[in-house]
């Protein structure tokens, strides 16, 4: 045991210093394996000096059971994660539908330029277009802390670089998190639908030159109001995220969605399945999802 909790300490503190390098000290939830490190270490003294000194069989019980009930939980969370991945469906509801939306969420910037993360996610919905013209993707993503640009900001520049025509997207650069992208998204969708009841008709005006003929212009004419209904709709994210972002679309919207899966970047993949499982836990804790 005192072996085992030694491997997993330097393993932490390893993978701490490859993330240090690959993304840098700022890089979210980096603190964990620092942490994590630390514990390992210190429950391995601990052992070792239960082995030496007598220790009351009801500490040792309590600690044991915190600690199993903890991986328990943890374990149980990325399990759902990985099945709630499997069970994404890139369809929408029991017809079938294709969407006719699809909110890409953003991720980090390095520089201003798309991380690795978030260049995955645009590879993907750059492809899911090609198979799917006429969906209009919703660019989703604020600005960070540490980023000189909104995300959706760089996701445009990157959908112009590789000719993507502006009717094809949609921007959203106010949202900070998840249940935020989300939330903003589905406001840009629903003003982008409602744009779609103005239809153009062509109406006779006077003429601006005295006695000339009149000029024939058109003008939008507002159709008869209809209740709001949200199109068919997809979120595209990490496929670690997938599971989270659709709960969350769910709660917020009151109807399911489809889910698009991006590959993760195989170095920071460990990473991002740890911190997606503890966030589980915190949204369904505060009552996100």
């Amino acid at each position: 045991m005192i072996r085992l909790f030694e491997l997993i300490s330097a393993g932490c503190l390893i993978y701490a210093a490859i993330l240090a390098l690959y993304s840098g000290l700022t890089t979210s939830f980096f603190v964990f394996w620092p942490l994590m490190s630390i514990l390992f270490a210190g429950l391995s003294l601990w052992v070792r000096y239960t082995q030496t000194n007598p220790v009351e069989l009801q500490v040792k019980v309590r600690v044991i059971t915190i600690m199993a009930a903890a991986a328990a939980i943890f374990l149980a969370a990325e399990a759902v994660i990985l099945i709630g991945l499997f069970r994404a469906d890139e369809r929408f509801g029991p017809e079938d539908k294709k969407p006719e939306y699809c909110i890409v969420l953003g991720a980090g910037l390095k520089d201003g330029k798309p991380s690795v993360s978030l260049e995955r996610r645009l590879e993907r919905a750059y492809e899911y277009l090609q198979e799917n013209p006429g969906v209009i993707l919703v660019l989703s993503g604020g600005k960070g802390k540490d980023e000189i640009i909104p995300e959706a900001e760089a996701m445009r520049v990157w959908m112009k670089e590789h000719h993507v025509p502006e009717y094809c997207y949609l921007i959203e650069n106010r949202s900070e998190n998840t249940v935020q992208n989300i939330e903003c998204s589905l406001a840009v969708i629903r003003k982008h639908v409602e744009s779609k009841t103005l239809v153009p008709v062509r109406v006779t005006l006077r003429s601006s030159v005295e006695d000339g003929p009149p000029e024939e212009r058109a003008m939008p004419e507002e159709r008869e109001a209809e209740p709001y209904r949200l199109p068919p709709t997809a979120v595209l994210t990490s496929d670690f995220h997938v599971y989270r972002a659709l709960k969350i679309f769910q709660r917020t919207a009151g109807v399911t969605c489809a889910g698009i899966s991006a590959k993760t970047d195989p170095v920071m993949m460990l990473h991002l399945w740890v911190r997606e499982g503890v966030a589980l836990l915190k949204d369904k804790f505060v009552g996100n999802i």
